[in-house]
């Protein structure tokens, strides 16, 4: 039996993380047809989007109103990542376009002190990534629970 141990924000946040990537790799395998036939879970562009604004929710502290507009502005966004992916797309301005896209219509929605939350996070995410090796891709924020 192995045992892990989460006393530390950066061990926390690097498991959410790769948790987050196995899930978007169990996503991408073709064929997969869920836990039922024995497959990888899949999950659709609405299911990350959901995943994304939980997490938000509980992060920046959402109201009503903004959590149904997130979840909108999430779903667009994750909606146009795959399909840059599934193009095949390996130009990191054109990956980073609907990033850009999504934190504009963020910032419109959430508060100066959630906005600014939100993209200490989402950094700190970044980071995380780049120092563990798996540069050139920009997480999502983390599915919900996270840290």
């Amino acid at each position: 039996m192995i045992t892990i141990s989460f006393h530390s924000k950066t061990a926390r946040s690097v498991i959410t993380i790769l948790l987050f990537l196995a899930a978007t790799a169990a996503y991408s395998q073709p064929g997969g047809d869920g836990p039922v036939g024995g497959g990888p879970q899949t999950f659709t562009a609405n299911d990350i989007a959901d995943i994304q604004t939980a997490w938000m929710k509980k992060k920046l502290k959402l109201n009503k109103e903004q959590v149904e507009k997130v979840r909108d502005i999430n779903k667009i966004y994750v909606s146009q990542k795959q399909e840059l992916q599934k193009a095949g797309e390996k130009q990191s301005d054109k990956l980073d376009e609907p990033d850009k896209e999504r934190d504009n219509n963020l910032k419109i929605i959430l508060t100066e002190k959630q906005f600014a939350s939100y993209l200490k996070k989402k950094s700190e995410l970044e980071n995380s990534m780049s120092s563990s090796g798996n540069t050139g891709m920009q997480p999502p924020p983390p599915p919900a629970g996270g840290f």
